[in-house]
């Protein structure tokens, strides 16, 4: 008895191009769920960054409220109509025969705006400079200004306030990605948009600030905050 049986050893055409779609099919799929992936998670570091940058600058500012100066000797500070942050709140230096007296308190904010954005400027004295070495010409005493350079929110800080050398001048950002930075007071019975101790002789009891922040995906995050305002001594 002759048996005769039939191998097929190959694929046809047809089966070819089924199993090439089913694979395109299925990579497709797959390269949608890992761009996905990976947009949720550039989009979360970016959250996170801006979280980071907010929770840097506030710590900062609160360290630093914690030590006001009430006044300073040979100081005044004055505000500066016309003039841009951080020159619109300034601080300068009493004529010579003033000096018995003890100057103004170091507090001045400005209520600004720029292309519909708040772009408020913070400048103030404090005792909370830190000196890391002991030769170094400055004191605990300084004063800082907080200002919106672009989207950047820069801190200056003024380490010697006698010293004519631009050496004593530390100026750096704390933040990067900010659209608008506000700043509010309040005076014990209301919050208001600005501040000038020198005219009204007293130190507003808390500050609130708020950073708006713009991500790269063009969604914007508010963060806001109150600190209270500790008075160091004259």
């Amino acid at each position: 008895m002759i048996h005769s049986s039939r191998h097929l050893n190959g694929f046809t055409l047809i089966e070819v191009l089924l199993a090439m779609a089913m694979v395109a099919i299925l990579f497709t799929l797959l390269y949608g769920t890992f761009g996905s992936s990976s947009d949720l998670i550039q989009a979360a570091e970016q959250e996170g960054e801006s979280y980071h940058m907010a929770r840097l600058t506030v710590r900062q500012l609160s360290h630093e409220l914690t030590s006001v100066v009430q006044s300073v000797n040979g100081v005044v500070f004055r505000a500066t109509e016309g003039a841009g942050c951080p020159q619109i709140a300034r601080f300068e230096f009493m004529d010579a025969g003033g000096f018995e007296d003890k100057g103004g308190i170091g507090f001045v904010a400005v209520d600004a705006e720029e292309d519909d954005r708040p772009v408020d400027c913070l400048t103030f004295a404090t005792y909370a400079h830190g000196r890391y070495r002991p030769d170094a010409k400055e004191s605990d005493l300084s004063v800082v200004t907080y200002w919106l350079d672009g989207d950047k929110v820069m801190h200056e800080e003024e380490t010697n306030l006698f010293s004519l050398s631009s050496k004593s001048v530390e100026s750096y950002p704390l933040a990067e990605g900010v659209e608008g930075m506000n700043f509010k007071f309040f005076d014990g019975a209301q919050w208001v948009d600005e501040w000038d101790a020198g005219e009204q002789d007293v130190l507003p009891q808390a500050v609130e600030v708020e950073l708006r922040f713009v991500l790269p995906s063009e969604e914007r995050r508010v963060f806001t905050t109150m600190i209270s305002v500790a008075r160091a001594p004259e």
